[in-house]
């Protein structure tokens, strides 16, 4: 409640805290128990308080500054001036910030903003002091509310070299700043939390309701929500493969190095030494796993904890994040996991939280804590990939625990599992050697000083592209539908010989193995009900994000045949089939290539067609009624049977799409038939060598074909 502020107004002609008006403090702390009573989630609800403390207080500054003592003296009309104002340019509009710094900059800072600002250091660009802003002018603004005046405040502070000086300079350059108009959500939060204000216990709410219908006055108000950023497909499978190479590759050697430097510690400590990390730099330098890392890695590892010439060399610290930033993509994109699902410090991935179900059939059991639905711990199963992330997480933690144990901190290994997070870190000291103090890895791939700049660098390269978790629900799915025709993902998949990317998108995807699930589970009998009830959920939820990326692929599949690009299969006849009827109504020239391509597709769409991908090209029948023209139709009114489909089968389906990038994986499935009929004599040899024949007829007529559409 201290750091919250009430402004300058005509009757107190100085800021004061909050607490300093117990009327107002008490209405705060009413209206956020009122909120806490009925926050039904413990995951979200501690955040969430806060957000509406933050948001109440910013509406009791805003009446102080209107000479308003008495909120029960509100009537709707002021609610529906205040909410006008909110939609005009947010919190920092309707509190007049602007013209309360200008004010202050000739009166309170004697043309001089250098107090409210931190000089730059390093990488970070200088940033502004949000509790002196807040003391300063009597405000509850925050974060990105208080950002935007950022340069302002350094043109008008002289000691830090500004060329501008003169208040009517400054005053240009405020009148060039306008804040965002806030979107459709954020009014609608900023209402919500308003009403909690209303009908408070001894006359300190609000006595009428201030938004009876709060999302429709938000609908009308507010700026139209926007969409999370998408990643393009090749993105999406350079953020893969980056990740599974420090997972498989960088992963075990860095854990070697760590523990080199804890076992240096430890050392240190039984030495009956003070500074306990003296020789540190010297482990670092003659460690086989970082010369290994030096040659391996885009640049060499020179420093332990931070190193001053940031982008020419890499820390230990650093090597630690980066790797947890590739199994936190790992986890979350194979597993179409949330965020805070993850890496929550509470909720997240912790010890024990991935465990062997059968050894013989590889099968792994996970158990996340699944938000917005269940809102509790569910197991669900998992891929290796998913176990060799936690493992490997689990070895660092291992090492940080014997760190504890040996130095007298304490033994974590007494603590639950479940509150032994696997997203966290120590800071490595030379004096105190492996600190005490833990450190909560946050994915930040944007900011100078992100967990995950590092890892976005080496994956991305030069490509300015703005990285979020939200981005890896989609991840899932862009990876779902081209890990057969991205050049980068079948790399990987061969590499990995399928063993992590085959079982990768099965649970949510797959509808037959979401319909087995319980056959399968039964077998083990832990927790079936709630572990089926949060399948279905989950799947349902997830439907949708991989509706919106097959209408994608189905639009870009449409755009290439139109074009005459180079394909194999029937379907293209009857893409262009479509065309020509099209354009018999509507004329298409070639600057509208894409609006035929989308108008085509929902066409499709709507007949039911829906690409699903598989090694040797897509399949195109989706729910469609004609699915007598499909090769693996089943007479007698059973529909399809994609168990059949093979790439001899499917070759001259009419539902059949296939280019260069799929013909990759046919000479691949060869190679591997090669080596069976090479084999010893068995049925599984005999049915390769005829397979192989068949294969080899079909590359031959497929590259004949493709060299004949590329003439």
């Amino acid at each position: 409640m201290s750091s919250f502020w009430l402004p300058a107004n005509s009757v107190y002609p100085v800021p004061q805290p909050i607490t300093e008006q117990p009327r107002f403090a008490a209405c705060m702390v009413l209206a956020v128990s009122a909120y806490w009573s009925s926050a039904n989630t413990q995951k979200t609800r501690d955040v969430r308080a806060k957000s509406v403390a933050s948001s109440l207080a910013k509406f009791l500054e805003f009446a102080w500054m209107k000479d308003k003592f008495e909120l029960s003296s509100w009537t709707k009309e002021d609610f529906r001036s205040l909410a006008t104002e909110l939609a005009e340019g947010g919190w920092q509009h309707a509190l007049k910030i602007k013209d309360r710094l200008l004010e202050a900059y000739e009166k309170t800072f004697q043309s001089d903003f250098s107090m409210l600002l931190r000089p730059p250091n390093g990488l970070d660009q200088g940033s502004i002091c949000t509790a002196t802003f807040q003391a300063q002018l009597g405000t509850n603004v925050q974060g990105q509310e208080v950002k935007i005046y950022h340069k302002a405040l350094v043109e008008g502070a002289p000691g830090l070299d500004s060329k501008i000086k003169d208040a009517a300079s400054i005053r240009n350059v405020f009148a060039a700043i306008v804040p965002k108009r806030p979107s459709t959500s954020m009014l609608r939060e900023t209402f919500a939390v308003l009403n909690y204000a209303y009908d408070l216990p001894f006359g300190l709410g609000l006595s009428a309701l201030p938004f009876e219908d709060g999302h429709i006055s938000a609908k009308k108000l507010g700026r139209p929500c926007g969409r999370t950023a998408n990643l393009t497909a090749d993105q999406a499978a350079r953020l893969f493969a980056e990740s599974f190479r420090w997972v498989y590759s960088y992963g075990p050697k860095i854990v070697i190095l760590l523990g080199e430097i804890c076992e240096a510690v430890i050392q240190s400590h039984e030495e009956g030494r003070v500074v306990l990390g003296h020789d540190l730099d010297d482990v670092l330098q003659r460690s086989s796993s970082r010369q290994w890392l030096d040659q391996h890695l885009p640049m060499p590892v020179k420093g332990i904890d931070v190193v001053r010439t940031a982008a020419k060399s890499l820390s230990v610290r650093e090597l630690i994040l980066s790797l947890m930033s590739a199994c936190f993509f790992l986890a979350a994109t194979m597993n179409a996991r949330r965020k805070d699902e993850i890496s929550h410090r509470r909720f997240g991935l912790h010890k024990g939280c991935v465990k062997m179900v059968d050894e013989v059939l590889g099968l792994f059991e996970g158990e996340f804590y699944v938000e917005k639905t269940v809102c509790d711990y569910v197991s669900f199963y998992v891929n290796k990939a998913t176990r060799d992330v936690v493992q490997l997480l689990e070895g660092i933690q291992i090492l940080f625990d014997e760190v504890d144990v040996a130095l007298g901190r304490g033994d974590p290994t007494s603590l639950p599992a479940r509150e032994r997070s696997l997203f966290t870190y120590r800071r490595i000291s030379r004096i105190e050697g492996i600190r005490i103090e833990r450190c909560w890895f946050d994915f930040e791939g944007n900011r100078p000083r992100g967990n995950a700049r590092r890892f976005v660098e080496f994956a991305l390269g030069e490509q300015k592209v703005k990285i979020t978790p939200h981005m890896f629900r989609r991840a899932y799915a862009l990876i779902f539908y081209y890990r057969y025709s991205n050049a980068t993902l079948q790399a990987l998949s061969f590499q990995m010989r399928h063993h992590s990317l085959g079982t990768t998108f099965v649970y949510v995807t797959d509808p037959w193995f979401v319909a087995d699930a319980a056959s399968i589970a039964a077998a083990f009998k832990d927790g079936e009900a709630k572990r089926q009830y949060a399948l279905s959920l989950e799947a349902r939820s997830f439907e949708r994000k991989l509706g919106e990326v097959a209408d994608e692929l189905l639009i870009e599949t449409v755009s290439s045949l139109l074009a005459g690009e180079p394909s194999l299969g029937s379907y293209a006849r009857f893409v262009r089939f479509v065309h020509s009827k099209l354009s018999a109504s509507i004329k298409f020239d070639e600057a509208s290539l894409r609006e035929a391509s989308i108008k085509i597709s929902s066409i499709l769409r709507h007949r039911g067609h829906r690409p699903l991908c598989m090694p040797h090209g897509q399949c195109m029948a989706g729910t469609t009624r004609s699915i007598h023209l499909a090769r693996c139709n089943v007479k007698g009114g059973i529909g399809l049977d994609r168990s059949r489909a093979s790439p001899t089968m499917c070759a001259r389906c009419a539902y059949h799409y296939s280019n260069e990038s799929y013909l990759v994986n046919i000479k691949s499935d060869l190679q591997r038939l090669l080596e069976i009929a090479a084999g010893p004599q068995s049925v599984e040899q005999k049915n390769a060598e005829r397979s192989v024949r068949d294969l080899r007829r079909l590359i031959e007529l497929h590259e004949q074909r493709l060299g004949e559409r590329r003439l």
